[in-house]
C-alpha cells in the first residue's frame, strides 16, 4: 500500500514444490507469544523464521530477539516451474501496522492544515518521519530475508516486479 514499502519477488528454483515446501517448514519455527521470561533469558527459536508453511502457500517472517513492527511479511506462492519450482513472494508491512501508520500520519496531515506559523515545521517533519521510519526498518530485514530464501531454496532470482 503506498506509501508504505513493499516489495514483489519470483524466484526460480530447481527443487521441486514438495522439496521447497520441506526446505521453508525447516527454516520456519512455530509463531508463538514471547514470555517476559523468554525476552530475559534471551530464548529463541534457532531458525531464521518464524510463520506458517502450508501445501503451497507460506506466511513468514524473520525471527529476532528483540520488537520490530516495521519487520516485512512473506505471503508466498510455491507453483511448478519450467525446471523446478516458481516461488512468488510479496514482502509487505503487517496490516495493522499500516492501518496504524495511515491513521497517524492522516490525523498529523490534518493538524497541518491550520498550523500556526511557529508550529509549521513539526508537523511537516512527523509526516517525513512517519514516512521514513517503516521504510528503514522494512528494507534491512526485506534484503536479508531475500537472502535466505535465495541460498536456501537454491533459487535465483526473476526481474523484480517491487
Amino acid at each position: 500500500m503506498f506509501p508504505f514499502p513493499s516489495r514483489k519477488i519470483t524466484l526460480q528454483s530447481p527443487l521441486s514444490p514438495r522439496e521447497v515446501e520441506t526446505a521453508l517448514q525447516a527454516l520456519t519455527g512455530e509463531k508463538r507469544s514471547r514470555t517476559f521470561r523468554d525476552i530475559f533469558l534471551g530464548r529463541r527459536s534457532e531458525r531464521p523464521f518464524l510463520g506458517t508453511v502450508g501445501s503451497s502457500t507460506f506466511l513468514i517472517q524473520r525471527n529476532i530477539n528483540y520488537r520490530n513492527s516495521f519487520l516485512p511479511q512473506l505471503h508466498g506462492r510455491i507453483a511448478s516451474g519450467p525446471h523446478g519450482s516458481t516461488i512468488s513472494v510479496h514482502m509487505r508491512l503487517a496490516f495493522w501496522v499500516e492501518l496504524y501508520l495511515a491513521v497517524w500520519i492522516g490525523l498529523v496531515a490534518f493538524v497541518m492544515v491550520p498550523a500556526t506559523v511557529r508550529a509549521v515545521y513539526v508537523p511537516h517533519v512527523m509526516v517525513v518521519f512517519g514516512l521514513a521510519l517503516p521504510h528503514i526498518g522494512f528494507w534491512s530485514s526485506a534484503r536479508w530475508a531475500e537472502w535466505m530464501l535465495v541460498e536456501a531454496l537454491k533459487a535465483q532470482r526473476d526481474t523484480p516486479t517491487t
